[in-house]
């Protein structure tokens, strides 16, 4: 051979290849396969990472909706039945002033009358 050292090497195996543009192509192809299996690992990672990060979210509003439901129950349940014992005991009294059980009475009478 020569004594061109590396540029002989190149020339060579571009020969080798079928020309210039065939060994380029030929390299891009080799570095696009050993790149691959990281490229495809990070993708991978990556998308379990966001599907577990979006589960994570989900599990934890999907709690929080079900305690503040469950709070909610349990107030109306409580108003209820602080509504039911003063409506009872006469007294809740109205902001017009009117007694609520004679309230209750008239409409209960006007509506027979109707």
């Amino acid at each position: 051979m020569g004594n061109l050292g590396a540029y002989q090497d190149i020339v060579v195996k571009a020969k080798d290849a079928g020309g210039v543009e065939m060994l380029i192509e030929s390299i891009e192809k080799s570095a696009a396969l050993k790149a691959m299996p990281k490229a495809f690992a990070v993708g991978v990672g990556f998308t379990a990472a966001t599907a577990l990060g979006v589960t994570a979210i989900i599990r934890t509003y999907s709690k929080r909706s079900a305690a503040h439901e469950a709070e909610a129950d349990r107030a109306k349940a409580q108003l209820a039945t602080d509504l039911d014992e003063e409506l009872g005991s006469g007294q809740l009294q109205p902001e017009d002033g009117t007694d609520t059980e004679k309230s209750r009475d008239d409409s209960a009478g006007s509506e027979d009358n109707s």
